[in-house]
């Protein structure tokens, strides 16, 4: 079995491809799983999750997302993620199987990695993240239908910011389960280091471009406080009601 796979980064600005269908949220895979200490950040427009290296959300299981990676359609794994600042080698954002089976998407460093356990790395050979930013990632693979092997490594938004690699077939796991923030699905290993947010799983009949990705994904956003000055006009307001009583 071949598969074509295409790791995209925080891009737009590439002709619309595909349309993509969700069929797993962050959610749907986190409450299929196991938390092993992952954490939850306040302040967000959206639920961020705060991972560390020994900390994950691992034994998930998902039927839609099992068929997919075996099925004859393109998967697309994305997610927001932000590495730490001093987070060395592996951070994995999504794993897939057992030790020596399945893959694993990772950064190496600044760099970023597709792993066919026990097969082969694949690197895209610079470093195509800032760490401590918001990077838009994702992979997207063909099912069985697919002859080639390729991965092609986007990041940042022009059209021209990508890497092409070869990668060979991956041994299929016995355990059909996966992990986020983990490159083993039953336990923490080479975790992840820094903040993960709306990581989704979708099907397409296309492969999917960082333009598709930019219309679904939202970035984390910080939602402002309110400004002292507003915090005391809402206080007087509430003051003078009390005072008409």
């Amino acid at each position: 079995m071949k598969k074509t796979l295409v790791t995209l980064f925080a891009c737009t600005g590439f002709a619309s491809a595909a349309t993509l269908t969700s069929i797993a949220t962050m959610e749907d895979l986190v409450n299929a799983g196991t938390n092993n200490g992952v954490t939850t950040v306040d302040g967000y427009d959206q639920i961020v999750y705060s991972f560390t290296e020994s900390t994950a959300i691992t034994n998930i299981t998902n039927t839609a997302l099992s068929e997919a990676i075996a099925g004859d359609q393109w998967v697309t794994i994305a997610a927001w993620v932000k590495l730490d600042e001093n987070a060395d080698t592996y951070n994995t954002i999504f794993g897939w199987g057992e030790s020596g089976k399945g893959f694993k998407f990772t950064l190496k460093d600044a760099d970023a990695a597709f792993v066919t356990k026990n097969v082969q790395e694949t690197t895209a050979g610079a470093n195509v993240i800032t760490k401590g930013e918001w990077s838009l990632i994702a992979i997207s693979f063909a099912g069985d239908a697919s002859t080639s092997n390729s991965v092609r490594f986007i990041y940042d938004t022009g059209s021209g910011n990508h890497y092409t690699r070869n990668y060979s077939d991956w041994n299929v796991p016995g355990t059909d389960k996966f992990a986020i923030g983990s490159q083993l699905a039953d336990s923490v290993n080479e975790g992840f280091n820094g903040e993960i947010a709306g990581l989704t799983v979708f099907t397409s009949t296309a492969q999917a471009t960082g333009t598709d990705l930019a219309a679904v994904m939202s970035i984390p956003t910080i939602v402002p406080e309110p400004a002292t000055a507003s915090l005391s006009l809402l206080g007087l307001a509430a003051l003078m009601i009390r005072r008409r009583r």
